[in-house]
């Protein structure tokens, strides 16, 4: 599982250095992209699993001040582990030499993998968010 995350960041890496190139420090919009991505694919199961077995649906009230501290609070813990996974001591490029060698074929490939990873995770992710619009 590692692996594949590591993978995932590597191609998210590749992506923002091709976009922006290295002046937009594409080691640090890799892991928020891999951070949000998957915070945001657990939410959309959240919102589904409490669909199906919890009635009404626990959510932030965005007006309550607490609240936005709270989603604040829960946002930076979830993406500190991805710092020290990613960026602490410049494990990117290690990540980056791990995968720098793969051939063509492997790229094409992992290219398609991250494609259709990306467009399921979006799907799924709209797909909770109509859960919870239905579900109020």
């Amino acid at each position: 599982m590692y692996k594949i995350l590591k993978y995932y960041y590597y191609k998210q890496y590749k992506f923002f250095l091709k976009i922006n190139g290295k002046d937009d420090i594409p080691q640090f919009t890799a892991m928020l992209s891999v951070a949000q991505n998957i915070l945001f694919n657990l939410n959309a199961f959240y919102l589904i699993m409490a669909s199906l077995i919890l009635k009404p649906i626990i959510y932030f009230d965005s007006k309550d001040s607490a609240s936005s501290l709270k989603v604040f609070i829960c946002l930076i813990s979830f993406v500190i582990p991805f710092y020290f996974i990613f960026i602490y001591k410049s494990k990117y490029l290690k990540i980056l030499d791990e995968f720098r060698t793969e051939s063509n074929q492997k790229r094409i490939n992992g290219n398609i993998c991250v494609i259709i990873y990306t467009i399921c995770s979006l799907i799924f992710q709209v797909f909770g968010f109509i859960v919870l619009a239905y579900n109020k």
